[in-house]
């Protein structure tokens, strides 16, 4: 029986870059028997490495609005694939980070996914990556609102996560995908630089460890960045979300110049600082212990190894808030002016072609 391993999160793990090194080595993969499809099914960016969107992937109606609650139409397609692919691998390798939380849009996802494969004949095993609570949050909500996706403070959004079905119980969610497909299809990594297996010590040695392999013979790319904002940066950018339409009406010029802005000190996101920080993991403690006592079979429960800093909450200084505000503008207009002088420069020497005499063919 070939198994689908299906690697489903969390999101900020380094997850685009192991979906672009396993892109980048579908040839070497194959030679050991495994394979990391491309379906052809239309995705963005850096989200166009993803292979395991069609299982999540929202119905969009006539209005435009997304839709969540059954599965679109390139669900059954894509599983049909991929059931066509283990005539001839016995690994299938899919991935989308967005899984772990998406999934809970959908009523029965779970049940339904592991009715799907068995009916196909494929085996599953689930990779899941974790990285420490606070730390993933912060992270999320800092990509969020780089990407013009929410205006709300890290303080609103911590407040609403769990209301809105934030799955960051661990232990909960784990448990409730053994339930259903059995504890020993789960394997759970942790994404602390420490915990990493393989002798690189890096993110790539440890995923090809799962599958017994080593990165012997593979190509390892530059890693995709993705850098954060941060200080007064995320600030400026997060009150720019608030405009009507933001999300539709981007401007990576602003964006690319508050990336570019002089390093701030380190701060948390917790309103309350550390104190309020230490208070929110102490409350998923029992939860976490669980997870490294039953899936990764540590007797003394730890699971995150790194150290919780002890850092000052972030305040904005309204003369350090001005300052950044005008530096990312200026940058972002000079930077518009150097295009625009390019393309002047472009549109002259179009016309100067125009403007020259065409030469008449002579007759033979």
């Amino acid at each position: 029986m070939a198994t689908v391993y299906l690697h489903i999160g969390l999101t900020k793990t380094a997850s685009s870059s192991i979906q672009s090194f396993l892109a980048g080595n579908r040839e070497v993969l194959e030679q050991h028997g495994f394979v990391y499809p491309d379906f052809g099914y239309p995705l963005r960016n850096a989200a166009s490495k993803k292979n395991a969107r069609f299982l999540i992937e929202p119905i969009v109606g006539e209005d435009g609005k997304k839709s969540f609650l059954r599965p679109s139409e390139h669900y059954a397609e894509g599983l049909d694939k991929v059931a066509d692919l283990s005539k001839s691998y016995d690994g299938i390798i899919l991935s989308d980070e967005d899984i772990w939380r998406h999934s809970g849009y959908r009523e029965g996802f779970w049940p339904a996914l592991k009715e799907d494969l068995d009916r196909r004949g494929l085996g599953v095993r689930i990779i899941v990556y974790l990285r420490r609570q606070d730390l993933w949050l912060q992270s999320h909500w800092q990509q969020n609102i780089k990407a013009c996706n929410t205006a709300r403070t890290f303080g609103d959004f911590l407040a609403e996560a769990e209301k809105n079905g934030f799955p960051y119980d661990f232990g909960a969610y784990i448990d409730g995908l053994a339930d259903i497909f059995g504890k020993e299809v789960i394997c759970v990594r942790v994404f602390e630089k420490d915990q990493f297996k393989g002798q690189e010590g890096s993110i790539y040695s440890d995923f090809l460890d799962i599958f017994g392999l080593t990165c012997d013979g593979f190509h390892v790319g530059q890693e995709y960045h993705n850098p954060s904002l941060r200080g007064s940066a995320l600030e400026v950018q997060r009150l720019l979300n608030e405009l009507p339409d933001a999300r539709d009406h981007k401007s990576p010029l602003i964006r690319n110049s508050l990336l570019h802005l002089p390093e701030q000190e380190k701060t948390t996101l917790f309103p309350g600082g550390a104190a309020e920080q230490k208070a929110f993991l102490a409350g998923l403690e029992d939860s976490n212990s669980h997870v490294a006592r039953e899936y990764l079979g540590r007797e003394d429960g730890r699971l995150f190894y790194e150290p919780l800093e002890e850092l000052p909450a972030q305040v904005f200084d309204d003369q350090n808030l001005i300052r950044d505000t005008i530096q990312a503008y200026g940058q972002a207009l000079q930077t518009l002016e150097e295009r625009v002088n390019d393309l002047q420069k472009e549109v002259e020497e179009m016309r100067k072609d125009n403007d020259r005499p065409k030469r008449k063919r002579s007759k033979r």
